[in-house]
């Protein structure tokens, strides 16, 4: 005869391995106040809850950036045992870094070496990964140099390293800094992953051009600037491609903001290639190459050409803002706006009436918002 289920539920106990492993799925599902509840469970049960108790919990306190449960959790072990290791001090120091706390994360350093523990690489990793959500591009290259010149430990950065260190200058705008630990990478023959390309790529957005230019106008600086910064970020996408690796969008739609409107329809081409979705940025970025008048050139030559060049720029601008709508999405009104400049430009402004009235109508837009942004609209209306 097989027990009841009442019966079972008065015999079957919970063990400590039962208990742990219940413990992390919770943190699977960021289920932390689970977590807590089951920690909680093994004292009940008059059991001493281990080293990997205590994980499990910060582990699902990580998972949901419950930065506070996280240090009380380590605080915990520290005053009453068991000792934190190196997954633990790692956890809580990624809870902090999830919850945009980059100092408490980087006070635990110090605690973690009071209790005479080693970090490893994985222990510098969270830290500058709590850098680049915070964009502390400073702050982060102290860790990464630290981390490169401290022989205690025998560590060394690695592909993550020069990642998270990249990618909190790349969204500080420190493209120089970005595109420096590129090339530190390659001498330390650290192989670039994704992660270090497309902070590279996507520094090139924010890059003033470092190459010396003669005197000249300022216009003719400014293109120069411009166009090495977006050929130096289509040669990473290539050197990326031939690594094997493939940048996101978000590096693809960084380059889209630098490049000029006939390279973006390229790269737009290419990106759909390689299985990758254009979102509103893509889009966005597209239409407001679209409206920016070409380089500044001398000799008849040049000016013929950027004349033709911008005679076929408002209409790719109104057919990228036709394929948004039919992806069902929407740019903004800033791409509206440069959309009409574009037309108007280029002496088409029945087209950029006719595309305002049709988005008005279909209520994708409201004219009223668009008139300050739109230097057409703007004049049309003064």
């Amino acid at each position: 005869m097989f027990p009841t289920t009442a019966k079972m539920r008065t015999t079957l106990t919970p063990d400590l391995f039962t208990l742990n492993a219940a413990s992390s799925a919770c943190g699977v599902g960021m289920l932390w106040r689970a977590a807590i509840g089951l920690l909680a469970e093994v004292s009940v049960r008059a059991m001493v809850p281990d080293v990997i108790s205590y994980s499990a919990a910060l582990s699902a306190c990580e998972r949901a950036a419950r930065w506070q449960t996280a240090l009380f959790l380590l605080e915990c072990m520290l005053q009453l045992g068991p000792k934190p290791d190196n997954i633990a001090f790692c956890a809580a120091a990624s809870a902090c870094g999830r919850g945009q706390q980059l100092e408490q994360a980087l006070s635990l350093l110090p605690r973690l070496l009071e209790t005479r523990l080693r970090p490893s690489e994985v222990t510098y990793n969270v830290l500058l990964a709590a850098c680049e959500r915070r964009r502390d591009w400073e702050t982060g290259l102290w860790l990464f140099f630290s981390l490169k010149r401290d022989g205690r430990f025998g560590l060394r950065p690695d592909s993550v390293s020069c990642g998270s260190a990249a990618s909190a200058c790349a969204k500080a705008e420190c493209w120089q800094e970005a595109l420096e630990l590129l090339t530190l990478a390659r001498a330390l023959h650290i192989a670039p992953d994704l992660c270090l390309f497309g902070a590279a790529i996507s520094a090139c957005r924010g890059a003033d051009s470092a190459w010396p230019f003669r005197e000249g106008q300022p216009s003719v600086r400014r293109f120069a600037a411009e166009s090495a910064r977006w050929r130096r970020g289509l040669l990473l996408l290539a050197e990326s491609a031939r690594a094997g690796l493939e940048p996101g969008l978000v590096a693809h739609n960084a380059l889209l903001a630098t490049a000029p409107w006939h390279v973006g329809l390229e790269l737009l081409r290419r990106l759909r290639g390689d299985g990758l979705h254009p979102d509103e940025a893509t889009y966005g970025a597209l239409v407001a190459a679209c409206a920016v008048t070409g380089a500044p050139s001398g000799g008849d030559a040049g000016a013929e050409s950027q004349s033709q060049s911008q005679s076929q720029s408002w209409a790719a601008a109104l057919a990228l803002l036709r394929d948004a709508k039919n992806a069902a999405l929407d740019p903004g009104p800033g791409a509206v706006a440069a959309a009409t400049n574009a037309c108007a430009r280029d002496g088409h402004s029945a087209p950029a009436v006719g595309l305002l009235l049709r988005l008005q109508l279909e209520g994708m837009v409201s004219v009223l918002f668009i008139c300050p942004r739109s230097t057409f609209m703007a004049s049309t209306l003064a």
